[in-house]
């Protein structure tokens, strides 16, 4: 089922890097992939909506504080996708969020590394599309 992420996430990572916006209607498809995973996971956990939605929650929370006080370092695009895959991952485990965020924290450092590296400026914004895609599928695949 999580195959389904594959082309979504692959058309926001390459919007994303090219006009460094995520559309709703991209995060629309997304929460709706993601809502559909949630659906097939009840069988083996009866409360993953529960569950991923209590992850979606946190991480649209800490996400929201994190956007308010990088004056707009953060998107709204970037937080409602994150908060899509939040579902669809908590509802797994909190484990598979916690394990997603590490990969997302480790792409996006990556990424910085990159911009310094080549020499583009310091306050070059950076695309958060592609390493939440990555971080992500990384652990729904």
């Amino acid at each position: 089922m999580a195959f389904l992420f594959i082309p979504i996430l692959l058309l926001i990572a390459i919007h994303d890097l090219r006009t460094h916006r995520i559309p709703n209607w991209m995060n629309l498809i997304l929460f709706c992939i993601s809502s559909i995973y949630v659906v097939s996971n009840l069988k083996v956990n009866p409360f993953a909506i529960l569950q991923g939605a209590t992850g979606a929650a946190v991480v649209l929370s800490i996400l929201i504080m994190i956007g308010v006080f990088s004056r707009g370092g953060l998107g709204g695009g970037d937080i409602k996708m994150a908060t899509s895959l939040a579902f669809a991952s908590a509802s797994r485990s909190w484990t598979v969020l916690f394990e997603a965020w590490i990969n997302v924290g480790l792409i996006a450092g990556l990424m910085g590394v990159w911009i310094m590296i080549s020499g583009k400026p310091r306050n070059q914004a950076i695309a958060f599309g592609p390493a939440l895609g990555l971080g992500y599928l990384w652990v729904l695949v």
